[in-house]
């Protein structure tokens, strides 16, 4: 049995959220494959999440969060839950996924309970905001004037009259270099259907 939608005010927002487990000897997975751009200057994964559990000793049923490769190999854990984690109210989780730029990668969530006392676990609002800077315009920058040397025009000297040539003034008032502009950072939503409102479109649901 693969992850269930709840569409009811379990959600954290709007009117839905992925549900995971709430049945005996679950094994339900969901996960999406995106890919992090190498020129990415932050990757961040946010996602809401609510335990709620019928077991009275712990912890016996767990939820995970990963990332895996695109072929389901593990790279890393990001975090890990159980039956005696916070309960009954929704909470963040933030990770840093800067240093998988230039990969792609499975945001993977799996929950698991034992064979009584099930537990849910529900998932909402999955973002992953990845942020690089944005090079300035071609032609956004404003040349820098280069100073002109005033050339002395020469003056005819009468018969045996010397005559000084006057000093150039040097040109003053001359406009100030433009600054460059600072690049502007472009972010982008990779996941889709992050907020679960369309069911799981978007996403891939398996038994573990």
């Amino acid at each position: 049995m693969g992850p269930n939608v709840s569409l009811d005010k379990t959600a954290h927002n709007g009117a839905a959220s992925a549900w995971l487990g709430g049945y005996n000897n679950a094994s339900d997975a969901l996960y999406q494959t995106v890919s992090i751009p190498a020129n990415a200057a932050s990757a961040t994964l946010t996602y809401a999440w609510l335990m709620r559990s019928q077991e009275t000793d712990h912890p016996w049923d767990y939820f995970y969060a990963r990332l895996r490769t695109s072929s389901g190999v593990v790279i890393t854990g990001l975090q890990t839950l159980n039956d005696g984690s916070l309960a009954n109210t929704w909470a963040w989780a933030t990770f840093d996924l800067t240093a998988y730029q230039g990969q792609t990668v499975q945001v993977y969530f799996l929950a698991t309970t034992d064979r009584s006392y099930h537990t849910s676990f529900y998932l909402d609002d999955v973002a992953l905001n990845v942020c690089s800077a944005q090079p300035p315009t071609p032609g956004s920058q404003t040349p820098t004037p280069k100073p002109q040397t005033p050339t002395a025009t020469p003056t005819a000297l009468p018969v045996l009259t010397p005559t000084v040539t006057p000093t150039p003034s040097p040109i003053t008032n001359l406009p100030s270099p433009a600054a460059t502009p600072t690049p502007t950072p472009v972010c982008t939503a990779l996941l889709s259907n992050g907020d679960l409102e369309a069911g799981v479109t978007g996403w891939t649901k398996s038994a573990g």
